[in-house]
């Protein structure tokens, strides 16, 4: 933990921190706040904190939005009331992420425990920060003589307990842990294959291609494959039929050498009923342990098996080899037998030497950011493939500002990217952005030059696919799209619903122009990839609030609910249109591929486009007319209003975003959050990064920021006015960097959303919950119409500072909020109103 007082009302946030100390001498002190001293429970009723002195207590972290959390919160709920009839004195406290007041309510009425009030931001902010919490769902575990001691003390893993070991992990202690790994040790140290299939009651597996049964003692000394799956199971769909592919060229393979059956896997199911494993088993060819044998549970968790597919290797000793076959097969397809670690490391120095082949930058035909070559030892890692959906490692081609990773076989280019030189002079640029013109390095070898060229004549516009749906699919259950997808290598899915809803698929004779049409073995299937759609951004006659221009620059107040620039779906009545007539330059024309989509119009904060973007040739004089967005330096989100700059010449634009990128520019926001930050005025510096669960939005990382791509974020923040009673407040912002996001994700962190933010928390149910206990009954109509015109965040910007570009003279601007701003911060001050003194806080750059 780091805490630095600044001065009575200010204090620094970093990932490891939270606001004030947090007294853990005990549960009330811990679960308490200064205004409430009890807790929730289902019936209403409220109970004393001081009640749960001397149990066990669980913090249950989650929310009704996530779903992983609703699956375990059922589980959950039959140990706790197993555990209840038998020990009295094992409490769970539930702390609430729900965005909203009603998903509150809707979560927590399936709950047999208590809970921290919704309203108590404040105390669950505290919780969050005190345990770490990275993710959830969460369960820390607290033992009553542990309520004195250090952070340390609590088990932070009880997610894992429940679903490892259900009821025998309590009391949840940490000796209790350490019992139960060594008796795990002591199984694995003597694990053999018979001991993992068979029992008392039977001692085969199934068979399906000969329709017997097969002892397994007959296996013992071969190489076997564990699989754990389901026919309910989406992604099992999918590897399924590439495990059979592959099942079938390592025993060709080996029948060829004379080492005939060496090799077998095991379906381990978890399906529903018997008719679906029927169904699912029907159409492999290995063997199968029967529907619910009771050694299913055990193997699970024996391996530890938290999601399907599972793919775990056994040797022919019987001991493991690997949890990890369904990655290695993904990585080495069949090739990867016999899996041990010798064959990986060997497989592993192949891909070593074909990497240096690799181009080091790529622009890949399903992503609008350029892609990096990153391994284990750079930047890489374990990670899921965008797009084929499996799981990868070593070596990926990665996006830093996103997170998007492909395997490297999964890379469709369209243009490779060679290093730029640093200077600032745009003659000294290499650029290559779409399809429309290739430059290439003078460094390029043939075979990458000769690819460029390929691609270039060919983005899968007119390809055509005549194919049977083969017999390893599952009747009825895979979608058109995803099926075609996996068909033609490296194409979209995106590209290939485009083409059905064309009318340009057949399935036996016949046009399906619905996506989410399934397929099934035996039906024939002709497809004609359409051609890429250009997009063209026009001049438009649009009203713009222009607060200051000449030659170089022009500085707009943009109104909210205006998109900066064209995106698919979205190609008119952007700024860019509106800049384009008034400059009076021609319309231009950009594939859906150099577009950003419009849920990645979202930046409400700086977003740095390279200076290289706008040195494209045919740069017009006045404004870069080549570039996919004129002259656009940096962006707002869509529904944040406020000062924006724009460059009219390359010159402008280098010197400008080279600024942002040295953090020069002055920018302030101003906002009205629901609650009140404490305290009054501070520092937040914890990482941003694209949230796994919804990426229409970005989270703040707690904890390690490359766990999710996270990148540093700095913001300063003081209250202005605190509205209504504490209900809501006037809060002004300085960057000190420039995320995607970073006011809304940090001020969400603060536990404090911006009104009308709908993504981040400041939803309409969750205002009318804060405002409607501080206002007199009166007042509520006026309330409830006031909120119902919410309709964006209330986020301005409010002032822009910069270096002009040619005069090298400070320019300084600033614009008042917007009318739906101003509105409803005087509905808000007549409920009340608490200037903040200036002298008590500064947050001056």
């Amino acid at each position: 933990m780091r805490k630095e007082m600044k001065d009575d009302n200010e204090a620094e946030v970093s990932n490891n921190g939270y606001f004030g100390q947090v007294s853990n001498s005990s549960f009330s002190s811990l679960l308490s706040s200064k205004d409430r001293d009890f807790l929730l429970s289902p019936n209403g009723a409220q109970v004393k904190v001081s009640d749960i002195e001397g149990k066990v207590v669980g913090l249950l972290f989650a929310a009704n939005w996530y779903p992983p959390c609703r699956g375990f919160t059922q589980m959950l709920v039959g140990i706790y009331e197993e555990l209840k009839n038998s020990d009295p004195q094992f409490e769970i406290v539930y702390v609430s992420s729900d965005e909203d007041l009603d998903a509150f309510n809707n979560f927590y009425g399936n709950m047999p425990w208590l809970a921290v009030p919704f309203s108590d931001l404040e105390t669950k902010k505290l919780l969050n920060r005190k345990y770490d919490v990275e993710g959830i769902p969460c369960l820390i575990m607290l033992q009553p003589e542990e309520s004195n001691k250090e952070d340390g003390a609590a088990l932070r893993c009880g997610v894992e307990l429940i679903y490892r070991y259900g009821i025998h992990a309590y009391p949840f202690s940490k000796d209790k842990l350490e019992q139960l790994q060594e008796v795990e040790r002591e199984k694995r140290d003597n694990q053999t294959l018979t001991k993992l299939l068979a029992n008392k009651h039977r001692d085969y597996v199934l068979s399906q291609a000969e329709q017997r049964k097969v002892s397994v003692a007959s296996l013992v000394g071969k190489t076997i494959g564990l699989y754990f799956s389901a026919e309910w199971c989406v992604p099992c769909a999918k590897f399924t039929p590439k495990l059979i592919s592959i099942y079938e060229k390592i025993n060709h393979e080996l029948a060829k050498t004379g080492e005939n059956d060496d090799f077998e896997i095991v379906l381990i199911s978890s399906d529903h009923d018997q008719s679906s494993f029927d169904s699912y088993y029907s159409k492999m060819p290995w063997l199968a342990l029967p529907f619910k044998d009771p050694e299913i549970k055990n193997l699970a968790q024996h391996f530890d098996v938290q999601g399907i597919p599972c793919l775990v290797i056994i040797g022919p000793d019987g001991k493991t080899i690997t949890c990890h076959g369904r990655n290695l097969i993904n990585l080495y397809q069949e090739n990867a037998y016999p899996f041990t670690d010798a064959k990986v490391k060997m497989l592993e120095k192949q891909l070593e030497e074909e990497a240096k082949d690799f181009p080091r930058l790529v622009y890949h035909e399903g992503h609008h950011h350029d892609l990096n070559l990153v391994s284990d030892g750079n930047g890489g890692g374990p990670f899921i493939c965008c797009v084929c959906d499996e799981q990868g490692s070593s070596w990926a081609y990665q996006c830093l500002e996103c997170g998007y990773e492909v395997h490297p076989k999964c890379v469709t280019i369209i243009a490779f990217k060679f290093q730029i030189s640093t200077s600032l002079s745009a003659s000294n640029y290499k650029y290559r952005f779409g399809t429309a013109r290739t430059v290439i390095a003078s460094s390029g070898s043939d075979k990458e030059k000769n690819s460029i060229e390929d691609n270039k004549r060919s983005n899968y516009s007119g390809v055509r696919l005549e194919e049977t749906v083969d017999d390893g699919t599952r009747s009825g259950k895979l979608r058109l799209d995803n099926w075609i997808s996996s068909r033609i290598n490296g194409i979209s899915r995106a590209r290939v619903q485009s083409s059905i809803k064309a009318g340009l698929v057949h399935v036996n004779g016949r046009v399906v122009d619905k996506s989410s049409f399934n397929v099934k073995a035996g039906d024939e299937v002709k497809c004609t990839i359409t051609e890429l759609q250009q997009l063209r951004a026009v001049p438009e006659n649009i009203p713009l609030d222009i607060v200051y221009e000449d030659e170089h620059v022009i500085v707009i107040n943009k109104a909210a609910h205006m998109v900066v620039h064209p995106a698919p779906g979205n190609t008119s009545g952007t700024l860019v249109n509106g800049i384009l007539h008034h400059c009076n330059l021609p319309n231009f024309e950009f594939s859906n591929q150099e577009a950003l989509p419009d849920n990645e119009d979202s930046d409400d904060e700086f977003k740095n486009f390279d200076s290289d973007a706008s040195s494209c040739e045919g740069l017009d004089s006045r404004l870069s007319v080549a570039s996919i967005r004129p002259g656009i330096v940096h962006r707002l989100d869509k529904g944040t209003s406020g000062l924006l700059v724009v460059a009219k010449d390359e010159l402008s634009h280098m010197k400008l975003s080279e600024q942002f990128k040295l953090r020069t520019i002055k920018r302030v926001y101003v906002s009205l959050t629901a609650g009140v930050p404490t305290p009054t005025a501070g520092r937040v510096e914890v990482p941003v990064g694209r949230d796994p669960h919804n990426r229409l939005r970005m989270t703040a990382v707690v904890g390690p920021a490359s766990s999710m791509k996270a990148r540093h974020a700095a913001s300063r923040y003081r209250v202005i006015e605190i509205l209504a009673g504490g209900s809501c407040a006037l809060v002004e912002w300085k960057l000190e960097t420039g995320r995607t996001h970073q006011i809304r994700a940090h001020a969400k962190y603060l536990g404090v959303p911006l009104l009308g933010d709908e993504v981040y928390g400041g939803t309409k149910s969750m205002v009318l919950s804060l405002l409607r206990p501080r206002t007199p009954p009166s007042l509520h109509g006026q309330i409830a119409q006031m909120v119902s015109r919410l309709d964006r965040p209330c986020l301005h910007a409010l002032t822009l500072g910069f270096q002009h570009p040619h005069t090298g003279e400070q320019v300084h601007l600033s614009s008042e909020p917007p009318l739906d701003f101003d509105e409803i911060l005087s509905q808000l001050r007549r409920i009340g109103s608490q200037r903040i003194s200036l002298s008590k806080h500064s947050i001056s750059s």
